[in-house]
């Protein structure tokens, strides 16, 4: 796997630069004003040549086949023109970031020091709709972040966000609710390719959105206290290439590289294309770790009125487990964490994890006038995991020896999501409108070809811990299917309406109708029924609505009714089913604005949401399987968001948020339940991070960052996880095109709990650094 990756890097950059020395070179960059605001339509041209052109959207140009030699550049625009004298053009590529002052007509080159915001979403309404018009908290993870913590994992991305909680098994607590891997978005598009508990490489990821609150109008079924979309990279015209090297604790490699431009002299096809190696970084004892990513995109802009664009996403995972470690605890009042090693393996050196998952998306789009636009997104994916490991129960103080078993299984996960949609704008009794409707259409299957298995085994004494062949000479069944099958299908029919009934009031209203079918079937080995669902067919219909008030064109606020839907999924008889869906009614307050001439962005967010019939789970031995769940009359959760992000002064940047949940049961048939809170669900989170940016002196290029999160005691299984607080840190450095930066996590060297499990917890990783090397242009 490493040879298949080096072989990708030099084919990327042999690609980029060719073989042999260029006569000609590249002048490509960006175009600032002294708000360090990119600007559009500025005429780029060197003197005394042909060469010319002028600024995209954001502030870009790019001068191709330029022969080698000394120029002077000029920018102009209305009333202004600017020249920076001795641009040097040598055959290698030129990357210039220059700011132009319009009072002075001067032109001087500058450090862009990033943290520009994403101010438009489409991913609650299919329209590019600024966030500060969007009646709903929706919080994003920009690339400077991403770039900062050197994010290679998903989990890293909660710390950015407020009110994030990783769950265990690859899922996230948001607003007190569970919401698993597998139900993530990518560019606005249902189907993730990850297998049940891997949680999504993010080499290609330009962006992380964070959507509070159901989103059920435009996808359905949908997790209820939020969910998260994947904004991958987008190919562009112009050339750039980037590459990074890095190394570190537990053995930690790491390479990534891509590149990105135009297949064609008219720049209507353009590309981009990846790919992301790492091995190593797990503190773990005998824990494997190996990802392989590759990605790409194409782009292609078919006429005026129409495009087309291609992504696709590879993993393949070779790990020890598709979990994230865990050490088991002691039985008792006392659960005993931190009484092994955070080292301390479950798994030995025979468990065995192997994924391989790809994705693919095409995006057609069509404009039949200024008012009027088509879209049709389809998407597939498939995960195909096959994993033999131990999974081990809490630990008898007695004797010092937990229950375990070994699991072996192959899971095939296809996925068919086919969305078309028109978007119209309009004027209706002195009102503008935005409308998109549209069809939700899904097929998701899960299957095991060769069944599940699970295998009791010897116990494993914790002080003396000894690991059986997987799968043992003479294996002792508890569960033994031939074959299970899950089937998921969704029709859904939607209309949505974007209201403007002044520059300062304005109504997002929506409707869906959904209709939802599930079927599973499992079958022994002797092709007897083992456990068999009828086939469950829900219908449900969707309201929204929610109103924005404007008091300035940079700041709102909003009220806004969403309501949710999830079928359940353990539906079958053995267990006490079947179950009436899942449903929510949430209500939320909320405040969007900026501060410092713009500079920060402020969110502040205000909810409650009631779910009704949650599963609970319990044992009963006159049931089939000697458990069951029962629904739960009602759940309530209730809480605050704050966030805010951007500049303090020109160099020093901000990200900090703050958030406060309560969730419990206010209605049961139990008693016993009523005032219970779930798992891993803490009241209160804090996450900051400041950096700091010399733009110029002796120092210039020097970039300085600090951060920290505090996650509060949580609820657990087997009795609470304490809270506690991290650290974190980053020294860079950049020099034209290159960068080297340090980044150090856990500074104090803090043992913590990640998560509480049923009778294990996830560790927080040691103190650890990473040193990357990077390259761009």
């Amino acid at each position: 796997m490493k040879n298949t990756f080096i072989a990708l890097v030099l084919t990327l950059f042999f690609f980029q630069y060719g073989i042999g020395q260029k006569n000609t070179g590249e002048v490509s960059g960006r175009i600032v004003n002294i708000d360090l605001e990119y600007l559009e339509g500025i005429t780029i041209r060197l003197l005394d040549t042909p060469y010319a052109t002028s600024t995209d959207e954001n502030g870009r140009f790019y001068l191709r086949n330029v022969p080698n030699g000394n120029y002077t550049l000029q920018a102009s625009g209305i009333g202004l023109t600017a020249t920076k004298q001795n641009i040097e053009v040598n055959g290698k590529p030129l990357q210039l970031t220059l700011q132009l002052n319009e009072a002075t007509s001067q032109l001087q080159e500058v450090v862009l020091l990033g943290n520009k915001r994403t101010e438009i979403s489409s991913a609650l309404t299919r329209t590019e709709t600024p966030l500060v018009e969007i009646p709903q908290n929706v919080q994003i993870v920009e690339p400077d972040f991403l770039d900062d913590l050197q994010v290679f994992g998903i989990e890293q991305v909660y710390q950015a966000v407020p009110g994030i909680t990783s769950a265990g098994y690859g899922a996230v607590n948001i607003r007190g609710f569970n919401t698993n891997s597998r139900s993530f978005l990518t560019n606005g598009l249902k189907g993730s390719p990850y297998p049940e508990g891997v949680e999504p490489l993010m080499a290609n990821i330009e962006r992380v959105e964070v959507l509070y609150g159901a989103s059920s109008i435009l996808y359905g079924q949908d997790n209820i206290g939020g969910n998260i979309n994947l904004i991958t990279k987008q190919p562009k015209k112009y050339t750039a290439f980037n590459a990074s090297l890095s190394g570190g604790s537990f053995d930690l490699v790491r390479a990534m590289a891509d590149i990105t431009g135009s297949i064609d002299n008219k720049k209507s096809l353009y590309y981009l294309f990846g790919a992301a190696y790492q091995n190593g970084g797990r503190f773990t004892n005998d824990f494997d770790n190996e990802n392989l990513q590759i990605y790409g995109s194409l782009k292609w802009e078919i006429s005026a009125k129409t495009t087309f664009q291609f992504n696709g996403n590879f993993t393949r995972d070779r790990a020890s487990s598709n979990y994230a470690p865990s050490i088991p605890v002691y039985n008792g009042e006392d659960p005993g964490l931190f009484s092994l090693p955070n080292d301390f393996t479950t798994l030995g050196p025979n468990s065995r994890y192997k994924g391989d998952s790809f994705q693919l998306q095409g995006i057609l789009k069509h404009s039949f006038n200024d008012n009027w636009k088509g879209s049709l997104a389809m998407a597939y994916s498939e995960s195909r995991a096959n994993r033999q490991q131990f999974s081990t129960n809490g630990i008898d103080p007695q004797t010092d020896e937990a229950t375990r078993s070994i699991y072996m299984l192959q899971l095939n996960s296809p996925t068919l999501t086919i969305n078309p949609y028109i978007n119209g704008k309009f004027s209706f009794l002195g009102m503008e409108h935005r409308m998109v409707a549209g069809l939700d259409i899904t097929n998701n299957q899960s299957n095991y070809p060769e069944g599940y298995k699970i295998i009791s085994t010897s116990p494993l004494n914790v002080l003396s811990p000894e690991f059986p062949s997987i799968p043992p000479s003479n294996p002792d069944y508890s569960l033994n299917t031939k074959t299970e099958d899950f089937v998921f299908n969704t029709v859904g029919g939607y209309v949505s309406d974007q209201i403007s009934f002044s520059d300062k009031f304005k109504a997002l209203l929506g409707l869906r109708y959904n209709n939802y079918y599930r079927r599973y079937l499992a079958l022994n080995q002797d092709d007897s029924v083992a456990i068999e669902e009828l086939p469950e067919v829900s219908e449900s219909w969707i309201p929204r609505a929610g109103l924005v008030f404007m008091p300035t064109e940079k700041s709102s606020i909003y009220i806004d009714y969403n309501k949710g839907f999830i079928p359940q999924y353990s539906n079958y008889a053995n267990v006490g089913g079947p179950f009436d869906p899942e449903t929510s009614h949430q209500f939320e307050l909320g405040y969007k604005g900026s501060l410092v001439n713009g500079n920060l962005q402020t969110t502040v967010a205000l909810y409650t949401i009631k779910k009704e019939n949650v599963l609970v789970f319990y044992r009963d031995e006159n049931l089939p399987l000697g458990y069951g769940y029962r629904p739960l009359e009602a759940v309530r959760s209730k809480g605050m968001e704050l966030g805010i992000t951007g500049k303090l002064t020109r160099n020093l940047s901000i990200l900090a948020n703050y958030s406060f949940n309560e969730t419990y049961t206010t209605e049961s048939e139990d008693p016993a339940d009523i005032g219970t809170t779930p798992n891993n669900s803490p009241k209160h989170t804090i996450s900051s991070w400041l950096d700091y940016q010399v733009g110029e002196g002796v120092l210039k290029g020097l970039e300085l960052g600090f951060g920290v999160n505090y996650m509060d005691e949580r609820k657990a299984y087997f009795g609470s996880v304490p809270d506690y607080a991290i650290a974190r840190a980053l020294i860079g450095y950049s020099y034209k095109n290159y960068r080297l930066q340090i980044n150090a996590e856990n500074i104090f060297d803090r043992t913590y709990a990640v998560n509480g499990l049923y009778t294990n917890y996830t560790p927080g990783a040691p103190r650890s650094l990473l040193f990357t090397l990077s390259y761009s242009l």
